[in-house]
């Protein structure tokens, strides 16, 4: 089932490619929307929640949002927060690595 669906999703991008800037942004589509359906397949609907939450932690935490209006802006806990927070500030870690790309991807545009 799921690979009926990367099909058809992928003939859909096809169909929407123009030029150079389209077709990045098509095929970033295709991409978020396989890594969806993997996690969709692989979690619990609470687990992809969770999953969820804790990316818009990550992304209010760099728009400079404080941390305890975070966790009142998605009824979470103030813990839950702060590591994210703690994980933004690894170097070496996954996020930091994802953001420092984007930024740069974004600066080449």
């Amino acid at each position: 089932m799921v690979e009926k669906y990367f099909d058809e999703e992928k003939k859909e991008a096809e169909r929407n490619l123009a030029d150079g800037n389209r077709r990045t942004e098509a095929e970033l589509a295709l991409e978020r929307k396989k890594t969806e359906a993997i996690l969709r397949d692989l979690l619990s609907p609470k687990e992809f929640d969770d999953i969820v939450v804790r990316l818009q932690i990550i992304k209010q935490l760099k728009r400079g949002i404080p941390q305890r209006q975070i966790a009142k802006n998605l009824g979470t806990g103030i813990a839950t927060v702060t590591r994210g927070s703690r994980e933004l500030l690894d170097k070496s870690g996954g996020f930091h690595t994802v953001f420092r790309e984007y930024e740069t991807n974004k600066r080449k545009k």
